[in-house]
């Protein structure tokens, strides 16, 4: 497995470009798990959202294309609609696993329920998220407080990669829970800005673009 860690995902640029290397011509499976109560809660809430035409479905496509990934080789997982069977099937179909922005903690959530754990874990393919779609490849995480979040906390990820955390969106608020996970969980801690992004391979960790590293 390789693992892509980002805060945004966006369009091709010198920053990001070694994503093409992983992704171009591949079977893309988008997980949009990550989603609140507030835009989401029923199966229309969903349509109008990730659906064609809905608020988020373009910008998720537009930068894959830019990286060489064909529109009509990428794939959506409907929570709302298909069966964990199909789920597990799409998944073990794919040759990337996308995960999308939003709540990680939801999201880690969702893929219990849909019992979808074990089968991401077994997976071979590239894994790439932004934002809470980072966050939950790690073993555990951290949630800085900001207007969604008002408390800090350490949270469950899905183990995919290990031995490190990082803070997405980083800002320089952000140093004193940094240097709290540093200090309490003995990692070192990526902060990755808008323009940051990690490339875990064979368990190596490859940075490109705008990171600060806390240990």
């Amino acid at each position: 497995m390789i693992n892509i860690l980002l805060s945004l995902f966006k369009e091709k640029s010198n920053w990001n470009s070694e994503i093409e290397r992983y992704i171009k011509g591949k079977i893309v499976l988008i997980i949009p798990f990550s989603f609140t109560d507030k835009y989401v809660t029923n199966e229309k809430e969903w349509k109008n959202i990730y659906g064609v035409g809905g608020k988020f479905y373009q910008p998720t496509i537009d930068p894959l294309l830019t990286f060489g990934v064909e529109q009509e080789a990428i794939r959506w997982i409907n929570y709302y609609q298909d069966s964990i069977d199909d789920m597990k099937q799409e998944i073990q179909n794919a040759e990337v696993i996308f995960f999308t922005g939003g709540a990680p903690e939801l999201m880690m959530q969702r893929l219990i329920e849909k019992d979808l754990v074990e089968v991401i874990q077994a997976f071979n393919g590239v894994v790439v998220g932004y934002s809470a779609g980072a966050m939950v490849q790690l073993n555990h995480y951290h949630i800085t407080p900001d207007e969604d979040y008002p408390s800090f906390s350490y949270e469950r990820g899905l183990n995919l990669v290990s031995g490190f955390d990082i803070e997405v969106h980083y800002e320089p608020y952000m140093d004193p829970y940094n240097e709290k996970v540093v200090k309490e969980k003995g990692v070192k801690v990526f902060a990755l800005t808008d323009e940051g992004m990690l490339i875990v391979r064979n368990g190596e960790v490859e940075m490109y673009g705008d990171i600060k590293i806390f240990e």
